[in-house]
Protein backbone atom coordinates (compact mmCIF):
# COMPACT_ATOMS: atom_id res chain seq x y z
CA UNK A 1 0.00 0.00 0.00
CA UNK A 2 1.52 3.62 -1.17
CA UNK A 3 1.89 6.03 1.59
CA UNK A 4 -0.41 9.01 1.72
CA UNK A 5 1.89 11.41 2.90
CA UNK A 6 5.48 12.31 1.70
CA UNK A 7 8.53 11.63 3.81
CA UNK A 8 8.77 15.32 3.88
CA UNK A 9 5.39 15.74 5.44
CA UNK A 10 6.03 12.24 7.41
CA UNK A 11 9.57 14.22 9.16
CA UNK A 12 7.90 17.35 10.10
CA UNK A 13 4.94 15.22 11.90
CA UNK A 14 7.70 13.53 13.84
CA UNK A 15 9.51 16.51 14.65
CA UNK A 16 5.89 17.40 16.20
CA UNK A 17 5.40 14.31 17.92
CA UNK A 18 9.18 14.82 19.54
CA UNK A 19 8.35 18.17 20.62
CA UNK A 20 5.20 17.01 22.43
CA UNK A 21 6.30 13.98 24.08
CA UNK A 22 10.04 14.56 24.85
CA UNK A 23 11.35 17.35 27.24
CA UNK A 24 14.82 18.43 27.40
CA UNK A 25 17.30 15.19 28.23
CA UNK A 26 19.33 18.05 29.97
CA UNK A 27 17.17 20.70 32.29
CA UNK A 28 13.74 19.12 31.44
CA UNK A 29 12.40 21.79 30.14
CA UNK A 30 10.34 21.99 26.94
CA UNK A 31 11.66 21.81 23.16
CA UNK A 32 11.06 24.22 20.92
CA UNK A 33 10.94 23.59 16.69
CA UNK A 34 13.76 25.56 14.67
CA UNK A 35 12.47 27.42 11.64
CA UNK A 36 12.79 25.35 8.70
CA UNK A 37 15.33 27.00 7.52
CA UNK A 38 17.80 26.19 10.27
CA UNK A 39 20.75 24.11 9.19
CA UNK A 40 21.00 20.48 10.82
CA UNK A 41 19.04 21.27 13.68
CA UNK A 42 15.24 20.43 13.91
CA UNK A 43 14.35 21.30 17.52
CA UNK A 44 16.23 23.07 20.60
CA UNK A 45 15.10 23.21 24.16
CA UNK A 46 13.80 26.88 25.80
CA UNK A 47 15.91 27.15 28.04
CA UNK A 48 19.18 25.57 27.93
CA UNK A 49 21.58 25.66 24.31
CA UNK A 50 20.66 21.88 23.98
CA UNK A 51 19.56 21.82 19.82
CA UNK A 52 19.36 18.28 18.11
CA UNK A 53 18.33 16.75 14.37
CA UNK A 54 15.51 14.49 14.41
CA UNK A 55 15.45 11.70 12.40
CA UNK A 56 12.45 9.15 11.53
CA UNK A 57 12.95 5.42 10.75
CA UNK A 58 9.94 2.89 9.95
CA UNK A 59 11.89 0.35 11.50
CA UNK A 60 12.45 -0.79 15.25
CA UNK A 61 16.05 -0.14 16.04
CA UNK A 62 18.87 -0.81 13.82
CA UNK A 63 22.62 -0.02 13.23
CA UNK A 64 22.17 2.14 9.81
CA UNK A 65 19.90 5.15 9.06
CA UNK A 66 19.56 7.21 6.10
CA UNK A 67 20.86 11.17 6.37
CA UNK A 68 19.61 13.95 4.69
CA UNK A 69 22.01 16.55 2.58
CA UNK A 70 25.74 15.99 3.44
CA UNK A 71 26.34 19.85 2.54
CA UNK A 72 25.52 21.27 6.22
CA UNK A 73 27.08 18.32 8.21
CA UNK A 74 30.22 18.89 5.58
CA UNK A 75 30.48 22.72 6.68
CA UNK A 76 30.07 21.46 10.05
CA UNK A 77 33.21 18.94 9.92
CA UNK A 78 35.69 21.63 8.12
CA UNK A 79 35.39 24.21 11.08
CA UNK A 80 36.27 21.31 13.51
CA UNK A 81 32.57 21.20 14.68
CA UNK A 82 30.68 17.92 16.61
CA UNK A 83 28.30 15.74 14.51
CA UNK A 84 24.68 17.36 15.64
CA UNK A 85 23.24 14.73 18.64
CA UNK A 86 20.24 12.44 16.89
CA UNK A 87 16.49 12.02 18.06
CA UNK A 88 15.63 8.78 16.71
CA UNK A 89 12.08 8.57 16.60
CA UNK A 90 11.92 4.24 15.86
CA UNK A 91 9.21 2.34 14.00
CA UNK A 92 7.71 6.04 13.36
CA UNK A 93 4.14 5.56 11.25
CA UNK A 94 3.43 9.16 10.16
CA UNK A 95 -0.19 8.68 9.26
CA UNK A 96 -1.02 7.00 12.53
CA UNK A 97 1.68 9.32 14.08
CA UNK A 98 2.68 6.77 16.62
CA UNK A 99 6.36 5.46 17.63
CA UNK A 100 7.72 2.34 19.45
CA UNK A 101 10.88 4.23 20.96
CA UNK A 102 12.41 7.86 20.67
CA UNK A 103 16.23 7.88 21.61
CA UNK A 104 18.91 10.42 22.28
CA UNK A 105 22.47 9.87 20.50
CA UNK A 106 24.17 12.94 22.27
CA UNK A 107 27.59 12.19 20.19
CA UNK A 108 27.48 10.35 17.20
CA UNK A 109 31.59 10.87 16.14
CA UNK A 110 32.23 11.36 12.56
CA UNK A 111 33.53 8.22 11.97
CA UNK A 112 30.34 7.10 11.81
CA UNK A 113 28.96 9.62 9.56
CA UNK A 114 29.50 8.06 5.97
CA UNK A 115 28.37 9.97 2.51
CA UNK A 116 26.81 8.48 -0.24
CA UNK A 117 25.33 10.14 -3.60
CA UNK A 118 21.94 8.96 -4.93
CA UNK A 119 21.74 7.41 -8.15
CA UNK A 120 21.40 9.12 -11.46
CA UNK A 121 17.76 7.70 -11.73
CA UNK A 122 16.65 9.80 -8.40
CA UNK A 123 13.18 10.86 -9.51
CA UNK A 124 13.85 14.12 -6.93
CA UNK A 125 17.57 14.70 -6.35
CA UNK A 126 19.62 12.63 -8.96
CA UNK A 127 23.39 12.58 -7.83
CA UNK A 128 23.06 14.77 -4.81
CA UNK A 129 25.38 13.98 -1.80
CA UNK A 130 23.64 12.83 1.22
CA UNK A 131 24.83 11.02 4.85
CA UNK A 132 23.92 7.70 6.53
CA UNK A 133 24.49 7.17 9.89
CA UNK A 134 26.69 3.47 10.69
CA UNK A 135 26.91 1.63 13.54
CA UNK A 136 24.62 2.97 15.87
CA UNK A 137 23.77 0.17 17.90
CA UNK A 138 27.70 0.89 18.93
CA UNK A 139 27.25 4.01 20.17
CA UNK A 140 26.15 5.36 23.49
CA UNK A 141 22.30 6.14 23.77
CA UNK A 142 19.36 6.70 26.00
CA UNK A 143 15.78 5.93 25.89
CA UNK A 144 13.43 9.11 25.87
CA UNK A 145 10.38 7.65 25.16
CA UNK A 146 8.78 3.94 24.88
CA UNK A 147 5.30 3.47 23.45
CA UNK A 148 2.54 2.62 25.87
CA UNK A 149 1.67 -1.10 26.41
CA UNK A 150 -1.97 -1.49 25.05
Amino acid sequence: MAKSISNTESGERAVQFVLAEIRCPYCEKALIDLPRATPVYDVACSRCEFRAQVKSVETPKRSRIRGASARPLAGLRLAGKLSPPLIIVWRWDGESRTADEVSLFPLVPWSHVRERVLPLNHATMAGRLMVDYHDLVRLPHFTLYTAPVV
